[in-house]
């Protein structure tokens, strides 16, 4: 399916890199869910409503023997094995969210952007957390889903702090800060465009409580339930985020130092002997090979300058 130039198609699958930049640092490029996938969170959440309906009629039933689920019947972690009545199972999912989120930041200046991740960081793990979502294996809701959607599409951040995630079993305290807001705990802020937004300059006088989250999505957010807190929450994808970013930026500087080298080498009317192909061959390294390979094909094409050019773009 492809993808308008403001607009990128989440098919569960197709994500790369270069989209999820985009969608982090220009909060003008929107989401939508590709209707297959849709189709797949339906059915997952389907079978999650069967567990439920199976277990309340087990418990109803004085022969049956009752069949838990791990995270939708019963606790987590050590309590993996411990039953949970069937009127707190919502809670059950509710409470995740609210007992994880304690994180922390490097002080205790609320207003301090070090204590925070920055809205890029937070706008890609949204986009991760819903491209993992839609794949149909979460059990989550599609009302859960279009509302992840939303936040994205209308620049709403969370405030989440750095400091909290240990990575077992994923970057469970992060995570719950993120969603938290949904249970009208915690503040966000919103961002508009790429020139005035994704700044923490303008924080200071548009910090929103939790409540207020409905007016910015302009619906009333939709609170976890059976399962959702789990799916919320179970995932490295803080982490992955980061690391998305800092994959694309990497690429980025390494075009940019081949690109200075080359121009570096047509001013000085440099030898390019080094740079020759069996030079490189015989180091064996891949991104030596590469590097070398892409400062050749620089100063073999195109003006340079429309080069840095595009690079700056």
């Amino acid at each position: 399916m492809p993808n308008s130039q403001n607009t990128v198609v989440l098919t569960g699958e197709s994500l790369s890199i270069d989209q999820l930049v985009r969608i982090a640092r220009d909060p003008a490029v929107k989401v939508s869910i590709a209707p297959a996938a849709m189709e797949k969170v339906r059915v997952s959440r389907r079978q999650i409503e069967k567990i439920v309906e199976q277990y309340h009629a087990d418990l109803n039933d004085p022969n049956s023997q009752t069949q838990h689920v791990y995270g939708v019947t019963t606790g987590f972690g050590e309590f993996k094995n411990e039953p949970v009545p069937p009127q707190q199972l919502v809670q059950l999912q509710q409470n995740i969210l609210i007992s994880h989120s304690a994180g922390a930041g490097d002080n205790a200046n609320e207003l301090d952007p070090a204590n925070y991740f920055s809205a890029e960081i937070v706008r890609a793990t949204l986009v991760l957390r819903l491209n993992t979502l839609i794949k149909g294996f979460s059990g989550v809701r599609e009302e859960l889903v279009n509302c992840i959607a939303t936040m994205i599409n209308r620049g709403i951040i969370p405030l989440v702090p750095t400091r909290g995630s240990v990575g077992s079993s994923g970057d469970l305290c992060p995570l719950a800060h993120l969603f938290v807001v949904l249970l009208g705990h915690g503040k966000f802020y919103c961002v508009e465009n790429a020139k005035s937004g994704m700044g923490f300059q303008l924080m200071s006088n548009q910090l929103q409580n939790a409540s207020e989250l409905h007016a910015a999505l302009g619906f009333a957010p939709v609170a976890p339930s059976y399962k959702e807190g789990l799916g919320l929450t179970n995932g490295a994808t803080f982490s992955a985020a980061m690391l998305a970013l800092a994959v694309h930026d990497s690429e980025q500087l390494a075009n940019i130092a081949d690109l200075a080298t080359a121009m570096t080498l047509e001013a000085i009317c440099g030898r390019t002997r080094a740079f020759d192909e069996l030079i490189h061959i015989a180091r064996n390294m891949t991104g030596q090979q590469q590097s070398a390979a892409n400062i050749r094909a620089m100063l073999a094409g195109s003006d340079l300058t429309d080069r840095a050019k595009a690079l700056q773009d």
